[in-house]
């Protein structure tokens, strides 16, 4: 029997001195480009953003940290922002693991 526990928490940041020095547009501090007033958008990180006229707020889209065996490894990909943790020694057998600030 396989059991895979499951624990995520959200982990959010706001700025809300970007849009003032800039005008109209957000600024991602991640990728440094400029977003209009309520726009959404996902960065290079995988942070899901959101611009208003108050500043901008992003959440975490991948988690922040991740518990797992030893034997096991971690492997984010930015391009889906997904991510899978696998034995160091088996790419093809899973590892049960426990997430945290998605």
């Amino acid at each position: 029997i396989c059991l895979v526990v499951l624990m995520v928490i959200t982990l959010c940041y706001i700025s809300q001195s970007y849009v003032y020095l800039t005008g109209e547009n957000c600024i991602d501090k991640v990728d440094k480009t400029s977003h209009s007033v309520g726009s959404f958008w996902t960065n290079s990180k995988c942070h899901k953003c959101t611009c208003d006229e108050n500043g901008f707020s992003c959440c975490y889209g991948l988690p922040t940290s991740i518990k797992y065996p030893e034997d096991c490894t971690v492997e984010y990909d930015y391009t889906t922002c997904t991510y899978e943790v696998f034995k160091k020694n088996d790419r093809t057998s899973p590892c049960s693991h426990s997430a945290v600030g998605k």
